[in-house]
């Protein structure tokens, strides 16, 4: 809904921004139901962080590391069948044949922790590294988890021995379709202006945030909040990686849309 007002109703004046999900990116090239625009059209701003997600198994399951996913079940508790929790391991099994169970219906990230910590589940297929690091530390601090896999392209600066998708990947094909997939992780938290706002206002913006990343008060704030910076993307990286990814073979876009249900 953001995201069309933005492209459609909101003042090109360089007053107004939206604050959302690097999904907003590739959503209308996956052909998701709603998504009215265009995502190379909007003046991106920046991104505040890479937001890295992680499939994790609890201490006892049998499942130990990501290649385990290819020979052992994981029974993991997903939220909505749009969620992350869901989308994500549903994604691998279908592309790569990893052996995840997903028990769908739970009410959140909170509600699928808690059948982790109850015994319900032995996993979580999708959920933020930095929800963890907020929500559950103690899952961290006493290792009461096996981080598998990151669900990202790159790999989470605390995470240095965990592989991401792209390097679980068999083969060229599966990795061209996991980056589109998972390329929306980059942009974390983006920051986007509507199309053709005046060429001084989309300056001011992007040299605003690039000031603002580095700002100790900003920093301090986002720390003792518990929010995590990392990584944060400037605007010519994200346009970028948008111009990729919509410049992509239409079967690999055509696969990948089909992973994520759209």
């Amino acid at each position: 809904v953001m995201a069309n007002f933005l492209a459609s109703q909101a003042p090109r004046d360089g007053l107004t921004i939206g604050l959302g999900p690097g999904s907003i990116a590739t959503a209308a090239l996956f052909s998701a139901r709603g998504a009215r625009y265009d995502a190379r059209k909007f003046v991106w701003i920046g991104s505040m962080n890479s937001e890295v997600g992680v499939s994790v198994a609890w201490h006892t399951a049998p499942v130990k590391k990501a290649q385990d996913l290819f020979t052992t079940e994981l029974i993991v508790a997903g939220a909505a069948n749009t969620d992350q929790s869901v989308l994500f391991p549903n994604a691998l099994n279908k592309l790569l044949g990893t052996k995840f169970r997903i028990i769908a219906g739970y009410g959140g990230s909170s509600e699928t922790a808690l059948a982790l910590e109850r015994g319900e589940a032995q996993g979580i297929g999708g959920w933020n590294y930095s929800s963890i690091q907020t929500n559950r530390p103690q899952w961290l601090r006493d290792a009461t988890i096996n981080i598998l896999v990151q669900l990202s392209l790159a790999r989470h600066p605390d995470l240095p021995n965990v592989p991401t998708v792209l390097e679980i990947a068999r083969n060229d094909e599966e990795r061209a379709v996991l980056k589109l997939v998972f390329a929306q992780s980059q942009m974390g938290r983006a920051l986007l202006a509507p199309p053709e706002i005046p060429e001084e206002a989309a300056r001011i913006q992007r040299e605003a945030f690039a000031s603002m990343m580095k700002a100790p008060d900003f920093l301090a704030e986002a720390g003792r909040s518990l929010m995590e910076i990392n990584q944060p993307m400037p605007a010519a990286e994200m346009t970028k990686l948008i111009e990729e990814l919509h410049g992509a073979d239409p079967g690999v876009v055509k696969r990948a849309a089909e992973l994520v249900g759209n």
